[in-house]
């Protein structure tokens, strides 16, 4: 008697929308019936760039400063089973974990691989947000799950008169850095209600002007998107988002090319040199107010730096009404 043919399990994904969802399904059949894998894409991005993360960070450890032997070795760094070691875990584990396997590590494991991988404060918030946030298949297919991320709350009226009353360039921000609000100041600096698109980001790297004006652009511009980044641990389930983030690296190679460093940086405070068509070459601190942790909003004032800022800040301000449409920096 010929024997029975085995039938072969073929794998296939199925994808459609549900409430708005993008809903990813891998189904494959075989002689124990079919099987149904549910694929959160929004999470499988999160636990992608984790592992990304960790891959980056495990680069950078001197192997002889963390006991072992440096001999030859065909990557900089530390090797996967060296991690897995200083964290107490299995090599199996820690690679799935980097590969961007279905996995949910403790807190208890995501402190010891920080710990291995001596990461600095922003960036053990950054594997810490990733790590921990869970998007289970049930909850996106609930009638009750909300289709998009709530909007922000209102700004504060107490808010935007503060920044109102400030005499230096202050602004507020979602957490996709579009400006939402913005005095006088901003203005007058930044030309904002030119503008048609008020995203930092966007400005930043598609304005034909933005690296003109902003001097030092290269190393300005790298700190701002290693602080977007941090902001991504937060943000992982915002398709808005995400969107962006996509829409620029697709616009930009630099955005590009630094994003996919996974390079975290939250220094409250970064120094600007701009050279203004009109006011000239003026240095300015951005301090922000509010972090992002804490609310939907962030405040960002822009303090002169000198007695010569301050003086080129105020007579700018006392004519701004008055700029020459040759010195608008914002004109095409």
């Amino acid at each position: 008697m010929a024997a029975k043919a085995e039938m072969k399990s073929i794998p296939f994904t199925v994808v459609e929308f549900y409430r708005g969802l993008l809903i990813c399904s891998v189904v494959s059949a075989s002689a124990n019936g079919i099987r149904v894998d549910f694929v959160n894409p929004v999470d499988r991005q999160r636990r992608r760039a984790l592992g990304e993360f960790l891959r980056m960070a495990r680069s950078r450890v001197d192997p002889a400063t963390a006991g072992f032997q440096v001999g030859r070795r065909r990557t900089p760094g530390l090797r996967r089973e060296e991690v897995a070691q200083l964290a107490n875990v299995s090599a199996t584990w820690y690679t799935w974990l980097e590969q961007g396997r279905d996995i949910q590590p403790s807190e208890q494991v995501l402190v010891a691989l920080a710990n291995a991988l001596r990461l600095k404060k922003s960036e053990r918030d950054y594997v810490f947000g990733l790590g921990r946030r869970s998007a289970p298949a049930i909850a996106a297919l609930s009638p009750q799950a909300p289709t998009a991320e709530p909007a922000p709350r209102q700004l504060e009226t107490a808010l935007q008169e503060l920044i109102a009353a400030m005499w230096i360039p202050t602004y507020i921000t979602d957490r996709r850095w579009n400006i939402l609000a913005y005095n006088r100041a901003a203005d007058a600096f930044f030309g904002l209600d030119r503008l048609d698109d008020r995203n930092l980001l966007r400005a930043l790297f598609t304005h034909p002007r933005a690296q003109t004006f902003l001097l030092d652009w290269a190393d300005s511009a790298r700190r701002l998107v290693c602080q977007f980044r941090a902001m991504y641990s937060f943000c992982s389930h915002d398709q808005e988002f995400l969107d962006l983030v996509t829409e620029l690296c697709a616009a930009s190679p630099d955005f590009d090319r630094w994003w996919h460093e996974y390079q975290v940086e939250t220094n409250p405070s970064t120094r600007h040199r701009f050279r203004h068509p009109v006011a000239g070459d003026i240095t300015l601190d951005s301090v922000p107010l509010r972090s992002f942790s804490d609310s939907d909003f962030f405040v960002a004032t822009y303090v002169p730096v000198g007695a010569g800022a301050r003086k080129a800040l105020r007579g700018l301000l006392s004519w701004d009404h008055a700029i020459p449409e040759q010195y608008d920096r914002t004109a095409s």
